[in-house]
């Protein structure tokens, strides 16, 4: 039974606030904001903005850990023999682990630096789209 109602309270939202908000100049972008300011209290607005930030890093972190376990597994015992024994050892194969994944990490800050106004911008701003 729960799996018929969940997906009624997952899309909700969506089909409400088109119409309690039918003026919306952009109802993608605007539509949950709007409805979290109106009907939650300010405690809650917080939290709600906390979840989204806690599931983006979520899905960035889950990302960037299956491309490097990808490039680990995959990628690198094709280029050398000797990085396929390293596979083999727990030590040497979480450094690597590591190493592929601030690797991975410095090439997309350096690729979109200028979209985040800099490295600094990137931590302490919000993106110019």
């Amino acid at each position: 039974m729960c799996i018929y109602i969940w997906p009624l309270l997952i899309f909700l939202p969506m089909f409400a606030g088109a119409v309690i908000f039918p003026n919306l100049e952009n109802p993608a972008s605007q539509l949950y904001p709007a409805l979290t300011t109106t009907f939650l209290p300010h405690g809650l607005v917080c939290l709600v903005v906390a979840a989204i930030f806690a599931t983006t890093m979520s899905m960035t972190v889950s990302d960037i850990n299956s491309l490097a376990a990808v490039f680990q597994r995959n990628i690198l015992p094709l280029i050398s023999k000797k990085f396929k024994e390293w596979n083999q050892e727990d030590k040497k194969s979480l450094h690597i682990a590591r190493l592929i994944t601030i690797t991975i990490i410095t090439i997309i800050i350096g690729l979109y630096q200028d979209m985040f106004g800099g490295v600094l911008g990137m931590i302490v701003g919000v993106p110019n789209y």
